[in-house]
């Protein structure tokens, strides 16, 4: 076994876990896939598609723009839980916590109990892991 492979499994059983002390898993959409929707028109679709929650995007040129966090985030995240949807997770490009958007991202989210946030990605000019 290589160590993604290991990783992979690793993650897998951890999400696993998870969901099992939850008590019941949320279904999740990435919102990426929907960029033209209005938080309202968002939350909707996701209703009428079954799904119980949204990944939703809060990095440029997604749902929620990060340098309008602190205003819009809460607008958003009222509008799709009107439609009986959560938002558990959100999706980022924050690498750093240095970045300027970082705090009123996550203290915005914290305040609406959003517990998850995906990091962005690291760029290498020579992939550290490849040689592994």
């Amino acid at each position: 076994m290589n160590r993604r492979s290991f990783l992979a499994v690793a993650a897998a059983a951890q999400l696993a876990a998870q969901t099992a002390a939850a008590g019941r898993s949320q279904f999740c959409f990435f919102s990426k896939h929907l960029p033209e929707l209005k938080y309202d028109e968002l939350g909707k679709w996701l209703h009428d598609a079954g799904f119980d929650g949204a990944d939703l995007t809060v990095r440029p040129g997604g749902h929620v723009l990060p340098e309008r966090s602190a205003e819009d985030l809460p607008r958003a995240v009222e509008a799709i839980r009107a439609h009986g949807v959560e938002v558990p997770m959100l999706t980022t490009e924050l690498t750093s916590a240095a970045d300027p958007n970082a705090r009123p991202i996550l203290s915005t989210a914290a305040r609406l109990k959003i517990p998850y946030f995906k990091l962005g990605y690291w760029r290498y000019a020579n992939d550290p892991v490849a040689d592994v």
